[in-house]
């Protein structure tokens, strides 16, 4: 996935090996599922940092982005417009040879995708 693409409305950053937010990251998601715009489709990716096996990092991912789709969706917002993808130890933010870099790269991205159901869910 290209780096030239919008910024992400918002980015939930996950624990070591967690596929649920927790604390500051859960209450910030929270208030920015309140503040979406109806109808507006959106892209939700997971990401993971280098550690452990892609075959489980890939699956990591994933489970991440569904678990915050799922939040969204608890807060009323309509899952239908949704994309929700997995690219594992992709697309990295920061350098994983340090704790606070592997940090940054486990997250989830939010962005809108378009305004029509071209965004629907797969997984």
């Amino acid at each position: 996935m290209p780096r030239d693409r919008l910024p992400p409305l918002h980015t939930v950053l996950f624990d070591f090996a967690e596929d649920q937010p927790s604390g500051a990251q859960l209450r910030a998601l929270q208030r920015v599922a309140g503040d979406l715009e109806p109808g507006r489709c959106l892209v939700i990716t997971g990401y993971t940092d280098d550690i452990g096996p892609r075959a489980y990092n890939d699956a990591l991912a994933f489970r991440r982005a569904k678990d915050v789709a799922d939040h969204l969706v608890e807060a009323g917002n309509d899952g239908r417009l949704f994309r929700v993808e997995g690219w594992g130890c992709q697309d990295y933010l920061a350098s994983n040879e340090h704790r606070e870099g592997r940090a940054l790269n486990r997250r989830v991205e939010i962005r809108y995708a378009g305004p029509g159901p071209e965004g629907e869910r797969q997984g």
